[in-house]
């Protein structure tokens, strides 16, 4: 989670949840180690905001960070696997909230930094797309 957004939300930090500074190039790869440090533990998992900083649910992805590319760069054996989120407010009672899960991006090692992040934020607004449009066909 972003440093900014950390400090605003302690109690993410008491969920396992880790910060990372955008502005300090060197804290951005310590935090990416981490990850990749992390990750190496049976059974683990990390959610990233590749978009840098947790922004509102939209029918479209923000551009991302090239942080998951590096990731993919520098892990081994890690499933990239995008989750779309969208929330309804059509109801007049109350939101609804709608995930999906996709399949595990196959990973191109060889694919720059600024080629992954292209293909990673394809295959989420892809994912968003195919949720949205389930969502309103069954509205409608």
């Amino acid at each position: 989670m972003e440093d900014k957004q950390m400090h605003e939300h302690r109690f993410f930090s008491k969920i396992g949840a880790f910060s990372i500074n955008l502005e300090d190039p060197k804290s951005t790869i310590t935090s990416l180690r981490f990850a990749v440090d992390s990750l190496s533990k049976p059974n683990s998992a990390v959610y990233i905001y590749p978009e840098g900083k947790i922004v509102p649910p939209a029918d479209k992805v923000q551009p991302f960070k090239q942080g998951l590319a590096w990731l993919a760069q520098h892990s081994s054996e890690i499933d990239f696997v995008p989750v779309a989120v969208h929330i309804d407010y059509s109801k007049q009672s109350k939101p609804e909230l709608y995930l999906s899960v996709g399949e595990a991006i196959k990973i191109d090692k060889i694919a720059s930094k600024q080629e992954l992040t292209t293909q990673f934020e394809h295959s989420l607004n892809t994912l968003l797309g195919e949720l949205i449009g389930r969502i309103y066909q069954v509205h409608s």
